[in-house]
């Protein structure tokens, strides 16, 4: 597969945006994150094209580093102005010239620079140079690289143009194949209905809802049955909350957040920027967990920080997020008249019970759900509530121990 010329300032910023993840991740884990930059180079009322720039960059954790840039641009009242010829020969306007200052102008600025950072440089007359700067940082093994990339890559953008481009990049092959593409160094990447859900490898999002999904319709059955018109006060401090339901009584549960929707968004709780520093955000809180699980397993939707609420349903993430955590039931409580937190929940009543054919024949009537392997979670089913069962042609047969009968799927 042959990367085409970009059409769109979209394009260019799709062609760049696995290698610029992936340069930006091994960046921070090397060096931190940017403390301070300071520049010498050409004054801003300086046409000259690609002119060279002395950078010092300091950085949190190594401290500063002497580097070399190029000035690709001077932004003046609000208007870009282009000072390399670098883009000048695609068909995108937008690459040559003057055009309001906006982010995607940055961004197409590092892929038509290889990839690299871009940084601002404020003047004293108010205008401000951008600048492209080599790092001294190494980049990540396929994998790791494409996940990185997937993971900060714009949901608007052109996934299979992305993963093109970072072959480009690299210097990689890379051929269309019945799931999706795969890398000439063998990374398999799935593919549907435009969006990147796993890097093969390791546990799939498919396989991982396959696990969860009955387990947990019966523990959201269980909570409903006992918690009638189910409400939680969560104390975000200690990790545990007031359970209580429309007959009044009440009960103490482990309350752990794993995610907040705001704004028609769900964020992982790890990268709520309100939540940073808490131990709800920390490395063992459970959205953290989930987080180190979507990274050894290469599975996008974990370790990208937020997404639509409409996707996040679609993939099922907070029924996907409990056998990584270990917490079967969940609930939602407003956090802020704008903001809504969802818990998982343990307590020793919310516990299943042994197994009867009628709550087992109730926990089955629910949807697998797309792209879930309706075996696999009927067998993960079973296996979790130590039911006897076995598969023939393709029926899983579950064997109830109050009645003695089978309860067969599908």
């Amino acid at each position: 597969m042959d990367l085409p010329p970009p059409a769109t300032v979209a394009d260019v910023i799709a062609d760049g945006a696995v290698a610029q993840a992936d340069l930006d991740a091994v960046l921070a884990g090397a060096s931190g994150t940017v403390t301070g930059v300071e520049y010498s180079g050409p004054q801003p009322t300086d046409p000259a094209e690609d002119a060279l720039v002395d950078v010092r960059a300091h950085f949190s954790r190594s401290g500063s580093v002497p580097l070399r840039g190029v000035r690709v641009a001077v932004i003046r009242a609000g208007r870009w102005t282009w000072l390399t010829r670098r883009g000048a020969d695609f068909p995108v306007p937008e690459l040559s010239g003057a055009w309001p200052a906006a982010d995607d102008l940055l961004r197409a600025a590092r892929t038509l620079l290889g990839n690299v950072p871009v940084l601002l440089a404020p003047h004293s007359d108010g205008s401000t140079s951008v600048v492209a700067v080599d790092v001294p940082a190494s980049t990540s093994d396929t994998r790791t690289a494409v996940l990185n990339g997937v993971a900060a890559l714009d949901e608007a953008l052109d996934a299979e143009r992305a993963l093109i481009g970072f072959a480009a990049a690299r210097g990689l092959g890379i051929e269309r194949t019945s799931f999706g593409v795969e890398y000439s160094d063998g990374v398999a990447v799935e593919i549907v209905d435009g969006r990147v859900v796993d890097i093969r490898g390791g546990a799939s999002l498919a396989e991982v809802r396959a696990d969860a999904v009955y387990t947990s319709e019966e523990h959201q059955l269980l909570l409903s049955g006992m918690f009638p018109q189910a409400q939680l006060q969560p104390d975000l401090r200690t990790g545990f909350g007031r359970l209580s339901g429309s007959h009044g009584a009440g009960l103490e549960v482990r309350s752990e957040i794993l995610g907040v929707i705001v704004d028609e968004e769900w964020v992982w709780a790890w990268a709520d920027p309100q939540l940073a520093g808490t131990p709800a955000a920390g490395p063992a809180s459970v959205s953290a967990r989930v987080r180190r699980f979507g990274g050894d397993n290469a599975i996008p939707a974990f370790v990208r920080p937020r997404t639509t609420l409409e996707l996040a349903r679609a993939d099922a993430l907070v029924e996907a997020a409990k056998p990584v955590a270990g917490l079967w039931a969940h609930l939602t409580a407003p956090l802020t008249p704008t903001v809504t937190g969802v818990f998982l929940l343990d307590a020793p009543a919310l516990r299943l019970p042994g197994a009867t054919e009628a709550a087992v024949r109730a926990t089955l009537r629910t949807e697998a759900g797309r792209r879930v392997d309706q075996e696999r979670a009927a067998v993960s089913y079973a296996r979790f509530r130590r039911l006897p069962h076995r598969v023939a042609d393709g029926v899983v047969h579950l064997q109830m121990p109050d009645t003695g009968n089978d309860v067969t799927v599908p």
